[in-house]
């Protein structure tokens, strides 16, 4: 599906660039291209591109979309091939990929399939599917904060207040299918099936919705946490289809990215009354966490936990499992900082504002476990003889007294290149599951792709230098903000976040691409031939090379390989001549001319 983003200042379903170039020639892709709802519409409504359905139901067939989710190829299509907006040949290049779908799901031996009704399936919330649901859930979900080691819980604990909107309401995210009835677990069923028979569980949402700003239910929210030895909140986003003012999904963005309607007031409310407050959040997006860091001593973000999300929630804040989860976000302070992300480039700023620290809230990466875990013996082997492959292996110890799964994190940071890098990037990670005292070997492998570059003239190649290798369980620490040399001065600033080190790369890589032209001696004027492009990358990088084909002055058609080393692939065009002429190949900077005779 092409979506409703631009590509280069062209609509993705108006980008031959993209659609084709990239996707079907770079890519491989043979498939059936379909638009983003109403995206064709959107030519003429949105973007303003074009004026009429019609050039936009011709801009997008001819751009590579073979089915629109929408109108406009229904009601213009037609008439945009009458008009000559498209040709008969473009219109028939837009439906072979829908016909080949078609003949590989079977539609035209059983064109008309049984109604698949979900609850029939024998697959559908069985107990495989379920363990599966809470498993991800578990293993997904992020602990930011256990000040003073409150979780995991006692299942013997006396009293636990469950609050806040979305403690007894199941999230599952934009786009979610219509669920059967029971199928869903929510945080307060997921505490209640957990704790002993002696333990009082009292509920009090506090507000009718994440969006509500009646606060006449903190009453009740304040007489349940005053009675409890520990107050689980459940607040952040809206997402449910159907529900007024959704804060996530599709089409409902917000100017700030704090908590929606009085949920921050209910936690500094329940905060309050003096009663531990472990904080669970529901999120499709992060949420400035400034005063709750400072205030609240656990804060757990669960994401959209999914139809055992209650469960997998319980079990994380009773120590059934041990949070193993990992920032995919830089978390913010303040949307203020945005865009911030970990693999920033170097610039001449002064990192830090005035009023408020470059750093984010958490880092890339980051999540908190109730164990320890510590890294040591960092090696970096570049392979014998082809020093472009690089392994590199840490030792990973649990430190702790419980078992635990850690995340084990590989950063690159290419020191000194001919364009701007990023001053870290993510090349890799694994999770190991270690019990107390245990220790394991995490690994990985460095190719040569991986530490290369796109050049001044978009050429991509290894440029010989020194690499610094960052492994650990966290993004590693930015240098202080003030502090020049950010590439040289990244790291880790104690072995129980990670280690680094370093390697000199003393061998360049690049393509190197080699190309023929195979085409008949003689043809019949006018009529069509075929003229084959072969592509070689006798190099040894991974590269992408495109070649244009010219024809009697005239451009036929162009196409574009990725080619791994030594990697051959041929494409053929199809042109006329009905003088004689030349073929004239042009890939890179080299041509290859070839001499025809027309009869």
């Amino acid at each position: 599906m092409a979506a409703y983003g631009t590509w280069d200042g062209v609509p993705d379903n108006a980008s031959t660039n993209l659609l084709q170039g990239i996707l079907r020639q770079e890519w491989g892709f043979d498939g059936m291209i379909v638009s983003d709802c109403g995206a064709p519409e959107h030519f003429f409504r949105k973007h303003g591109i074009v004026e009429t359905s019609e050039q936009a139901a011709a801009l997008a067939i001819s751009a590579g979309v073979n089915m629109e989710c929408g109108s406009v190829y229904k009601t213009a299509a037609a008439k945009a091939l009458r008009e000559g907006l498209i040709s008969e040949e473009q219109l028939n290049a837009a439906v072979w990929p829908v016909l080949r779908t078609k003949f590989r799901l079977g539609l035209f031996e059983q064109p008309e399939p049984d109604q698949m009704i979900w609850e029939k399936l024998p697959q559908y919330d069985s107990p495989e599917s379920r363990a599966l649901a809470r498993k991800v859930s578990e293993e997904a979900s992020v602990l930011l904060k256990n000040e003073g080691h409150l979780l995991p819980l006692s299942k013997q604990i006396k009293t636990i207040a469950v609050i806040g909107p979305n403690a007894n309401v199941a999230q599952t995210g934009d786009y979610s299918p219509k669920f059967a009835t029971n199928q869903m677990v929510t945080v307060l069923q997921g505490i209640q099936s957990r704790t002993a028979p002696g333990t009082r569980v009292l509920y009090a949402a506090g507000l009718d919705s994440p969006v509500s700003t009646d606060t006449s239910k903190f009453s009740e929210a304040i007489e349940a946490a005053k009675q409890a030895d520990v107050a689980i909140v459940v607040v952040g986003d809206q997402s449910r289809p159907g529900e007024k003012s959704q804060t996530s999904g599709e089409n409902n963005d917000g100017a700030t990215l704090n908590f929606p309607g009085a949920q921050r007031d209910l936690i500094k409310t329940v905060q309050a009354t003096g009663t531990p407050v472990v904080l669970v959040i529901v999120n499709g997006k992060p949420f400035t966490l400034g005063w709750e860091v400072e205030h609240i001593p656990v804060i757990l973000v669960t994401w959209y936990p999914g139809e055992e999300g209650g469960d997998a929630t319980a079990s994380l804040l009773f120590g059934e499992h041990n949070p193993s989860g990992r920032l995919p976000i830089t978390w913010p302070r303040s949307p203020a900082q945005l865009p911030l992300h970990y693999d920033y480039h170097p610039s001449g700023r002064r990192y830090d504002y005035y009023d408020l620290p470059f750093a984010p809230q958490y880092r890339f990466g980051y999540g908190q476990s109730y164990t320890r875990f510590e890294y040591s013996n960092l090696r970096i082997e570049p392979k014998s003889g082809d020093p472009g492959y690089v392994t590199v292996t840490a030792d990973v110890r649990n430190a702790g007294s419980v078992d635990g799964d850690e995340v084990g994190q590989l950063y690159l940071t290419d020191l000194v290149s001919s364009v701007s890098t990023p001053v870290i990037e993510l090349q890799g990670f694994t999770r190991v599951s270690l019990k107390p005292g245990e220790t394991k070997t995490v690994r990985f492998e460095l190719t040569p792709y991986q530490l290369s570059l796109l050049d001044a003239d978009m050429v991509r190649r290894v440029e010989p230098g020194v690499f610094r290798i960052h492994v650990g369980g966290v993004s590693p620490e930015a240098p202080p903000y003030s502090a020049d040399d950010r590439k040289a001065r990244v790291g880790f600033l104690d072995s129980f976040e990670g280690i680094s080190g370093q390697f000199t790369e003393p061998r360049p890589y690049s393509a190197q691409f080699f190309y023929l032209l195979d085409a008949p001696e003689r043809v019949s004027g006018g009529k069509k031939f075929t003229a084959t492009v072969t592509a070689t990358n006798k190099g040894n990088l991974t590269d992408v090379t495109e070649v244009k084909l010219y024809s009697g002055g005239e451009q036929v058609g162009s196409w574009r390989f990725e080619l791994r080393p030594g990697e051959t692939k041929s494409h053929s065009f199809e042109t006329a001549l009905r003088h004689p002429g030349e073929l004239v190949l042009v890939g890179g900077s080299k041509a290859i001319t070839k001499s025809v005779i027309v009869e």
